[in-house]
């Protein structure tokens, strides 16, 4: 393949970076290639899955949950020949698809889709250590928020936090992840009726999230507010009411002050 292979693939990603019309031509290029090589399947299968993103920004939902699909079912023809090359198109077609199913108020598709994504990275994190935590993490932490908190999602809530915390210096890693599965586990510790395990999951997420919020308010108030409710009602199950109180202060001021103009 070359020189002359990594030069086609390096302009065909960059047409896939632009809009829309670029990333839809960038495929037929693609796919005239794979016509006449089968090598070059995985680049269509990548292709789709990032045109599958572009088709979002245009709020074309069905569009791209139909070149999500073609992905996938690319990535399931050559698994069994080539693993570590399929395997990842299959479950990013499949995280990706989950978030467009929930998009559109298919909360039930997108739990299996992206139960069927945490699989695959599963076992690709295993085949290659350091590479696919991220979107493991990614794929473990929507079927932990699409899910009813309990004892039961609990595993796979701990099994986030312990895939965020081996990606700390991976590319792409963000303080804001760390907080979120603190969060997500001190939620499904304080459903399963365990305010006492979940208080220091819970206070570990609101220092999280008080200093993202510091460094920039308008992204991650929100959140912070909310990690501090949950902190609020849990200390409300162990009776410490004044600790509470103090709580839902910070969250009230908080609130204020980034509602004023």
């Amino acid at each position: 393949m070359g020189w002359s292979y990594r030069l086609w693939r390096r302009r065909f990603q960059e047409r896939l970076g632009k809009d829309a019309d670029d990333s839809e031509l960038a495929l037929r290029v693609a796919r005239s290639y794979a016509a006449r090589l089968s090598y070059f399947d995985r680049d269509v299968g990548a292709g789709l899955i990032i045109h599958g993103r572009r088709m979002v920004e245009d709020g074309r939902y069905e569009a791209a949950l139909a070149a999500l699909d073609e992905a996938v079912e690319i990535g399931t023809k050559h698994v069994h020949r080539s693993p570590i090359r399929y395997a990842p198109i299959i479950a990013t077609g499949l995280l990706r698809k989950s978030w467009v199913l929930d998009a559109v108020g298919r909360r039930d598709e997108a739990l299996d889709a992206a139960e069927r994504a945490a699989r695959i990275f599963r076992a690709l994190v295993k085949m290659r250590p350091g590479h696919f935590e991220l979107p493991l993490y990614s794929a473990l932490s929507c079927v932990t928020t699409w899910t009813q908190p309990s004892e039961e999602s609990l595993a796979t809530a701990e099994e986030a936090l312990a895939v965020c915390r081996r990606a700390v210096r991976q590319p792409g890693w963000r303080e804001v992840h760390r907080a979120a599965a603190l969060h997500n586990v001190a939620t499904c510790l304080r459903a399963a009726g365990r305010p006492g395990d979940a208080l220091p999951t819970a206070e570990e997420a609101v220092r999280v999230y008080r200093v993202l919020d510091h460094a920039d308010g308008a992204e991650y108030w929100p959140r912070f507010e909310g990690s501090l409710r949950s902190l609020e009602a849990i200390l409300t199950d162990l009776d410490r009411y004044s600790d509470a109180a103090a709580v839902a202060q910070e969250a009230a001021e908080i609130r204020a002050r980034r509602s004023s103009p």
